[in-house]
């Protein structure tokens, strides 16, 4: 009995180092991805931005406080509200942006490219947390920094309709 469980044992170690010694065979599927759940990073066929509605719900609170020259990281969920999925892929991927505006005076900053990536494609109704690293201005003040979702090439949503999200900042030293 000893020496038939001990042939078994051998045999099926044998058998497992050959499957993992032939990778070849074994279908490749993403990290964290389980087979068939892949969601393409970009459109199948090209989307015509300008018929579809545009819209965004955000779940997020900002620090009412920015220091000059120290870019901060934000965890911002936001919700598609827009008739078409957000790809995080592809010619024109949605991507989260923000802008800086004074109170009182004719100032304007935008993100200069810093933006919040999406991991993942988002449908219509689905919800996702983006990463947003925030630079503040160079100038001590009073601000209000805006929130504003972007098909890159095509428009910012709030050209497009959409809501934003605003919030009153000083940023200082």
């Amino acid at each position: 009995l000893m020496m038939t469980l001990l042939t078994s044992l051998t045999t099926l170690t044998a058998c497992a180092r050959e499957a993992v010694s032939a990778p070849e065979e074994i279908p490749e599927t993403p990290t964290g991805e389980a087979e068939g759940t892949e969601q393409p990073q970009e459109p199948t066929e090209e989307i015509d931005y300008s018929q579809e509605q545009f819209g965004v719900e955000f779940d997020t609170r900002l620090p009412s406080f920015l220091v000059i020259g120290s870019e901060q990281v934000f965890k911002i969920k936001v919700v598609n509200k827009s008739s078409f999925t957000w790809y995080s892929g592809g010619a024109n991927p949605v991507r989260l942006g923000y802008h800086f505006y004074k109170q009182d005076e004719d100032f304007q900053v935008y993100d200069d490219g810093t933006r919040g990536y999406l991991a993942e494609n988002v449908a219509p109704g689905q919800s996702t947390v983006i990463e947003l690293p925030i630079k503040p201005p160079d100038r001590s003040g009073h601000y209000i920094i805006q929130l504003d979702m972007v098909v890159e090439g095509f428009r910012w949503f709030s050209a497009q309709g959409a809501q934003v999200h605003e919030a009153f900042v000083f940023v200082g030293k």
